[in-house]
């Protein structure tokens, strides 16, 4: 027996899972609107995925692992985005929806990310130099001699530093907080309570 949609997008999924719910918007149906679901961070592009209409006027959205395989282990914000199937230009209304926290394959081994294999690389660099062993080391346009080992600790911190965050932001993925535990809370500029606690925009584009 298969376990019934669910009414909204997850709180969290891991990336290759397939993830499918429904959503119904009485303002919007499906007889009037098509619907996308766009997942939005800060330093990554935004993902999107077009929901399916159903003859109850709400939509389906289905996301194959394929796809989610695609998208960025982030925290994001999900906003569906209602476009009427009327008027040049058509009017499209942005809806915002819960926080959503995709998660590490964790079939999958992570590759080393490239301030990982930069922080590597100086490392063996700097040992290299310091013991004699390498005379000199080009980095970046950059070239150091056993002299710069100052300027090279400065390149190599830079690095650790972004390696720091990035290990920070994977244990923050992995703690994502459950359905139970989260606390959703928009604060979109110019944007009034909608239905269903929802926040909706007044704005037509």
């Amino acid at each position: 027996m298969s376990s019934p949609i669910q009414t909204e997008c997850p709180y969290k999924f891991f990336a290759g899972d397939t993830v499918q719910f429904q959503i119904q918007n009485a303002n919007y149906p499906s007889s009037l609107y098509s619907a996308t679901f766009w997942f939005f961070a800060s330093n990554v592009d935004p993902d999107s995925f077009a929901g399916t209409g159903q003859a109850d006027g709400s939509f389906i959205f289905t996301i194959n692992p394929s796809q989610t395989d695609t998208i960025l282990p982030e925290e994001y914000n999900g906003v569906i985005v209602y476009t009427s199937l009327t008027g040049s230009p058509a009017p499209r209304y942005s809806v915002p929806q819960r926080t959503v926290w995709v998660i590490p394959d964790p079939t999958k081994q992570v590759s080393p990310s490239p301030a990982q294999q930069a922080l590597t690389l100086l490392q063996t660099a700097y040992n290299g130099l310091a013991a004699g062993t390498l005379k000199s080391f080009d980095f970046s346009g950059v070239r150091y001699e056993k002299k710069n080992l100052a300027e090279l600790q400065m390149a190599i911190n830079v690095q650790q530093t972004q390696v720091n965050r990035e290990n920070a932001q994977l244990q923050r993925l992995l703690g994502a907080p459950d359905s139970s535990q989260a606390t959703i809370e928009f604060k979109w500029p110019g944007h009034q309570p909608g239905y269903d606690g929802a926040w909706m925009s007044p704005y037509r584009y």
